[in-house]
Formats: structure tokens, sequence, C-alpha cells
């Protein structure tokens, strides 16, 4: 009987398999070396030579795809964190699984830009969505002091509603808990809500609402926090180095073809943190505005205001307020020229009872930049000229402050043009301008000149080059550099590299200077 239905199944196997779509094969091979050297021993990079090698590949069927990406590096055991990078990425229409290295983002507040060596998976479909990851963020050295710290996280719901859970704790078993050691292992509970959705095609809202709990050192001894639900109790156990604070922000933004409105507010307490963030700015409470338009044709603008102050709970003694202004204008009076200009304000003010003048801040920062763009040709060749014109103007308002006022002006040009053969040449200058009170005359003290050249391809197109030569004199010395490039093509699917890099630096009579110089080495081969 079961062979009887074998060779009734087997034809239909293999007739389904022969009419199934071949799957697509991906795949590209890598691998570089770079050898750095410098004459002065202090600038000396160790190691002074490495090399990498990768391997990127993808499977994808009718249904259903998966990707491999491998990536060794030599100095690996030079890094604090890890280099060496490993993923096993299968995904489908509604859901995606990651193994290995991945970057997960759940909310602004909770996890985002963070990497992970673990494990997760999303699904997707249509608009819920559900993520689990978890694996390591950060592992154990003995020489920055860290310990292996393993993060775990979870989002649910939509759009217009999601619950974002994470939680993250330093492992103790590599590094023995001592008190003579300068890190204390920390742990991390954040819980939080969000939404964002939009109304009638021209509002948009977004919002989020997080919680979360830091324990600054796991030596400490637990205690009971009123602040923290009875629930968490389960699976986090707050200590006397436990902090409870709250993070939350709001945006609303209105479309229209000819105009946008932007409106944002956010608090950040100062206990809050979250380890699935890579930068938090807390204890600031913040209010923007945008409003940018396009009424007249060919012409884009923008005005932001926005104002931020710290010490939220009084408990600094002094509080620090910025406020900043901006204006942006970009246009195209005719279809050969453009236009920029940009300006930016802010005001800083910190003050509190009892502060001293040397402690205190009362700063106003302007600055305006002008650059038109022109693109023409002249004689048969394509030309570009760049006018750059910036202001800075710096005024410290405390007449004691050890920070003097300062007016710096910059100017500069860029040209570059291009030959009917494949030849480019380019060029640049800049000069400063110091226009400060206390100084009679504008002295400029720094220039910049570069010259950059790309001869036509040789044997049938295979062999490509470059050149540049830089020259930047100032006031520390002068410093002259000289780039070469090669690229090498054996078939479509390999390319070979190389550059080399030359820097010479004269500080003056009296100084000795330095030299350095870096080679790069690079093969890549598709392999599919």
């Amino acid at each position: 009987m079961s062979r009887s239905v074998f060779l009734f199944l087997f034809p239909l196997s293999l007739l389904w398999a022969l009419r199934m779509p071949k799957p697509n094969l991906a795949g590209e091979f890598s691998s570089g070396f770079e050898f750095y050297h410098n004459s002065d021993t202090s600038r000396k990079r160790k190691p002074s030579s490495s090399y990498h090698l990768s391997l990127n590949s993808s499977l994808s069927f009718p249904l259903f795809s998966i990707g491999l990406g491998l990536f060794y590096n030599s100095e690996d055991r030079f890094t604090a964190q890890r280099v060496h990078q490993f993923n096993l990425n299968p995904s489908w229409r509604w859901g995606r699984v990651y193994l290995g290295d991945f970057s997960p983002s759940f909310s602004e507040y909770t996890l985002s830009n963070i990497s992970l060596y673990g494990a997760g998976i999303e699904f997707f479909p249509k608009r819920f969505r559900f993520s689990l990851v978890g694996g390591r963020s950060r592992r154990a050295d003995t020489i920055e002091w860290s310990y292996n710290r393993y993060l775990y996280g979870l989002k649910l719901g939509g759009d217009f509603l999601f619950l974002t859970i994470l939680k993250a704790k330093d492992d103790t078993s590599l590094i023995e808990m001592k008190d003579t050691i300068p890190l204390s292992p920390q742990e991390n509970l954040v819980l939080g809500f969000g939404s964002n959705f939009s109304l009638f095609r021209y509002l948009a809202f977004d919002w989020e609402v997080a919680g979360s709990v830091h324990t600054r050192d796991l030596r400490s001894d637990t205690i009971y926090l009123k602040e923290i639900p009875d629930f968490l109790y389960s699976f986090y156990q707050p200590r006397y180095s436990s902090r409870v604070d709250y993070a939350l922000r709001g945006g609303l933004k209105f479309n229209h073809k000819l105009f946008t409105i932007d409106f944002g507010v956010s608090q950040i307490g100062p206990g809050f943190t979250s380890f699935g963030l890579s930068y938090l700015k807390n204890d600031s409470r913040r209010f923007k505005v945008g409003i940018a338009t396009k009424v007249i044709p060919k012409t884009e603008m923008g005005l932001t205001w926005e104002k931020e102050n710290d010490n939220l709970v009084n408990d600094k003694l002094a509080t620090t307020r910025n406020q900043g202004l901006g204006f942006s204008l970009r246009t195209t009076p005719i279809k050969l020229v453009n236009v920029s200009l940009n300006y930016n304000g802010k005001a800083t003010v910190r003050e509190g009872e009892g502060l001293s003048d040397s402690f205190k801040i009362n700063t106003l920062t302007q600055t305006l930049n002008l650059t038109p763009n022109f693109r023409y040709s002249a004689f048969g060749f394509n030309q570009n000229l760049s006018l750059i014109l910036t202001y800075q103007d710096y005024k410290n308002r405390i007449p004691t402050s050890p920070s003097p006022s300062s007016r710096i002006l910059t100017t500069g040009l860029n040209y570059s043009l291009t030959l009917k053969i494949p030849i480019t040449f380019s060029t640049s200058f800049s000069r400063v301008f110091n226009l400060s009170p206390s100084d009679s005359q504008p002295k400029p003290n720094y220039q910049s000149y570069s010259l950059t050249g790309s001869p036509p391809a040789l044997l049938n197109g295979r062999l490509k080059s470059s050149l540049t030569l830089s020259y930047q004199p100032s006031a520390l010395g002068r410093n002259i550099s000289f780039r070469s490039g090669f690229n090498y093509s054996f078939t479509k699917q390999e390319i070979f590299n190389l550059s080399g890099d030359l820097s010479i630096f004269s500080p003056g009579k009296g100084k000795k200077g330095f030299s350095s110089e870096k080679i790069s080495l690079s093969y890549s081969r598709k392999l599919f």
C-alpha cells in the first residue's frame, strides 16, 4: 500500500518541483587590508595593520527569502565592543526572524540604534505588529570595565496603539562584584505606550509615554518602592540605588501642498533611563514649532522656534534655559543658479540663587550662511562655481566671564571643471577672518587649496585611477597631502582596489614635523 502511494505521489511532486519557479541566489565576497604608519610615535595607531573578510548572500523563493551575512575583522580583539558580525535573516511577506547581529527599533524612548547579538522575531500582518528580541548589547571588558549586558524587548500593537517593554541587566558571572571595581553592575526596566496615526490625510499625531526603573548598583540592598506596580516585582526587584521616573512626548503635524506646520513637546525626567538607546538627554522639557512653505514658485522657506530647560524637580543649584530660532531659504531663480540662505540663533542662560558669576551663563550665538551656486557651460566644458559666506557672532553678556565675545567671517570658493575627455579638475579655497573687537585688523588663519584629477580609463576601460593633491597652510603650519587610487576590473564580477595616502605636516621653524602613510587594498567578487 505504501509503495503504491509513493509511486503515485512521486510523479506529482516531481511535476510540481519542475513547474515551481527557480530560487534566486545572490552573493558577494570581499576582503581588504590596510596598513598605517606615522613618523611621530605619539600618533601611531595600534595595530598598524588590519584586515577584514566579508560574505553577503541571499536566497529568494516566491514566498520567502533567507539572508546571510558574515564579517570578520582582525581589530576585534583590540576593541571593547564586538566588531565581528554574523546575521541570518529568514523573512516572508508578514514576518521576519533575526539571528546573530541586528539592530531592532521599537520607539524613541525604549529601544533604538542599539546593536544586539542574539535573536528576534517580528510579525507584521496588516496593521498589527508583534516583536520579541533578546541578546547581548555590550560585552565584558576588564580594561574599560564593562560587564556583559543582556537586553530583552517586546513590542505589541499597531500604529494606533502599541505597548513596549524592555529589560536590561549586567551579567556579573565573568567579573566578580567587588567594592574595589570602579564600575557598578546595573539593571533597567522600561514600560511604554505610544501611538502614531493620521486623520483626513492632513493631520498626523505622534505621542509616547514611558516609565523607567534604573538600578545604579546591583550590590545595594533591596527595597520596596510604592511607585512601582506590584505585578512588576515578579521580574524586577528594586534596590536602594534604584530610581523611578518617566518621559513623555507628543507631536502634531499639519500637511498641505503649500505649507507644513509641525508642533512638538517633550519632557524627560532626570531619573529616566533606557539601556535600549544609544543616547538620551534626560532632565529636559522642550517645546518646538516649525513652519515650512512652498508658496513662492521654485522657493522653499522654513522657520523654527524651540525652547528647552532643565532642573525639572528643582534639585540643582542652577537652571539652564535654551531658546533657539532658525530660518532657511532655498531658491532656484533660474535653471543654472541656486541660492541657499540659513540663519540660526541660540540664547543660553544659566542662573540660580546664590550662584557665582563664574558658573553663570548668558550667551547669544548667531550664525548666518549664504551659499550661491552657479552651474554653466563655457567653451564646451561643464563648470560649477560655489561661493561660501559665513558670519558667526558670539556674545557673552557676563562681563566677568573668562570666555570673551567673538566675531568670525569665513569666505570660500569652490570651482570644478569637467573636460570633454573623462578628466575632472576641481579646486577649493577658503579663508577665515577674526573680526573680534580685541583685534584691530582682520587676520586670516586658515587657507585650503586642492586639486583633483581623474585620467581616462585604460585597458579597455578596466583600469580607472584618480589623483588628489591638497595644500593647507595655517597658523600652526603647512600640511601637504597626496592621494592616489586605482580600480581594476578583472571581470564584471571581480574588482580590485588599491589606494595610497601620504600626508606631510611642517609646523614651522624650530619645530619637528611628521608624516603619515596609509595603504589600502580590497578585492570583491560576486559569487552568483
